[in-house]
C-alpha cells in the first residue's frame, strides 16, 4: 500500500472476480499501529500472475498513510 493506492493479489482462481473500473470498499490495516481505515477504492488495472489475479487499487486519500 502507498498514499494513492495498493496492489491486491487474489487466491487461486480461474474466473475473474472483479473487473477494471469497479468501485470497492476495503478495510486497510496498519499492523504497526493496529489502526484500520475503510477506504473507497477503484480497480484501475487487472492482470494475471500465474493462477492468481492482481488488482491495482486507487484511492483519493488514506488517513493511515497520508
Amino acid at each position: 500500500a502507498h498514499s494513492r493506492g495498493a496492489k491486491f493479489i487474489s487466491t487461486q482462481s480461474q474466473h475473474i472476480p472483479i473487473s477494471k473500473g469497479t468501485n470497492v470498499l476495503i478495510d486497510l490495516l496498519d499492523e504497526s499501529s493496529d489502526r484500520s481505515a475503510k477506504l473507497q477504492t477503484t480497480i484501475s488495472t487487472v492482470s494475471r500472475m500465474g493462477d492468481r489475479w492482481v488488482f491495482e487499487l486507487e484511492w483519493a486519500a488514506c488517513p493511515l498513510l497520508d
